[in-house]
């Protein structure tokens, strides 16, 4: 868990898992794979003390070669059913093939079994080889490493595809971010400006300026209009879903129209503020008002 909060990624993870599991149960081997998402080989293997026979013969094979269907799972001689929160029994541990059997019991390894990792959607992402250097038959503490192996295993798998789905959400906002030319910024409730997302300068100081000086927004523009800020985002933090309000500025020696928005961002107190320019539009009204 320290190593998911510190950024690590899966294979550093897993490898911790299966240094754990073979450091609390000495007879213990294990290799852990990843399951490729279009083909259902097993890639990336991490292991320590496992042999690396049987790591060669593992790899690049395909899922099914060995999670059997559930007829022939009924037939396979399950030892014992992981305690977990899946109901599935397909995927509980299998004897493992014939031929990585023979493979193990080559390398000293006498008892073998092969343990389905799943996420939180019940799809097998992964897969756990295990493999006993003494007598056969899997005592209480190794099936609980076992266990506690397979419930972080998926916390590890969901964290990894909610972080990639971040990477990619935020990417695609991103996109709608840079084709966006109004300035939109996330405000502190003390109007801190925190981060800007798109648009040109607050107030002709570059964001990154304005971020690290932590300047309030309403000290960024003139009294009047920072007297209009403040009440609105007042309003805001008071309850008020939106308020807008209107300023003008001064830009390259014209007065320049700016229309501000203001929204509540969740619960933390903090708000989402989006500042256009409105001239060319109020310039048009004023037009169609004359004519």
């Amino acid at each position: 868990l320290e190593l998911l909060a510190g950024g690590s990624d899966v294979e550093s993870v897993l490898a911790a898992l299966v240094e754990e599991v073979e450091r609390q149960s000495p007879f213990l081997r294990c290799v852990a794979f990843q399951v490729t998402s279009t083909d259902g080989r097993l890639e990336s293997p991490i292991w320590s003390q496992a042999p690396e026979e049987v790591v060669t013969l593992l790899s690049g094979r395909e899922i099914g070669q060995l999670i059997p269907t559930q007829e022939s799972l009924n037939e396979s001689g399950v030892e014992f059913v992981l305690d977990d929160d899946s109901q599935d029994t397909s995927r509980s541990p299998l004897a493992v093939p014939e031929a990585l059997r023979r493979a193990a019991a080559a390398c000293g390894c006498l008892d073998s079994r092969v343990i389905p990792l799943i996420d939180h959607e019940n799809r097998t992402v992964g897969v756990l080889v295990i493999f006993r250097t003494e007598e056969a038959g899997f005592n209480d503490q190794e099936r609980e490493a076992i266990v506690s192996f397979r419930r972080l295993a998926r916390l590890v798998f969901t964290h990894e595809q909610n972080r990639r789905a971040l990477v990619v959400r935020t990417s695609e906002l991103q996109s709608v971010f840079d084709t966006c030319p109004d300035a939109l910024l996330r405000v502190a409730r003390d109007g801190t400006v925190l981060e800007q997302y798109s648009g040109e300068p607050i107030g002709g100081i570059p964001a990154a300026e304005v971020i690290q000086m932590r300047q309030r927004l309403w000290n960024l523009f003139s009294t009047t209009a920072a007297g209009r800020i403040r009440s609105a985002m007042w309003l805001v933090s008071e309850g008020s879903p939106l308020e807008t309000t209107e300023f003008t500025i001064a830009r390259e020696g014209r007065d320049r129209s700016i229309e501000a928005r203001f929204v509540a961002l969740g619960r933390s107190g903090e708000q989402i503020a989006i500042l256009r320019d409105v001239s060319r539009l109020k310039q048009t009204e004023q037009e169609l008002q004359h004519v």
